[in-house]
Order: C-alpha cells, then structure tokens, then sequence
C-alpha cells in the first residue's frame, strides 16, 4: 500500500524549486534582455520581466 504522507513534501508542481532557479541564475531577467520591448513607454504598467515572470511561474 502505498503512502502519502511526505510531512516535508509539496503540491506546488515544483514552483519552489524553479523559484530557486531563477533566484540562482536570472533566467527571467537573461531572458527578458534578449527581447525588444516595443511597447509604448507612457501605456506600460508591468517591465517586460515582470510579465515573463508571471508567465513562467503560472
């Protein structure tokens, strides 16, 4: 019978641990630099980091 009861274990679907990757290596921000942001500066209300990391971390 198998066991389900990891007191140290978490149903985030690994959002811990690529929280601590991107802490780790700026993949969000190395990322975000590679990019143009062509938006229009006046209507923006997020950076372009912010937005990949909302993507990435949903």
């Amino acid at each position: 019978m198998a066991q389900f009861d990891q007191r140290q274990g978490s149903s985030d679907g690994g959002a811990i641990l690529l929280k601590a990757a991107e802490r780790g290596y700026g993949l969000i921000g190395g990322l975000a630099g590679c990019l143009e942001d062509k938006r229009q500066a006046g209507k923006i209300e997020h950076s372009l980091r912010e937005l990949l990391a909302q993507r990435v971390f949903s």
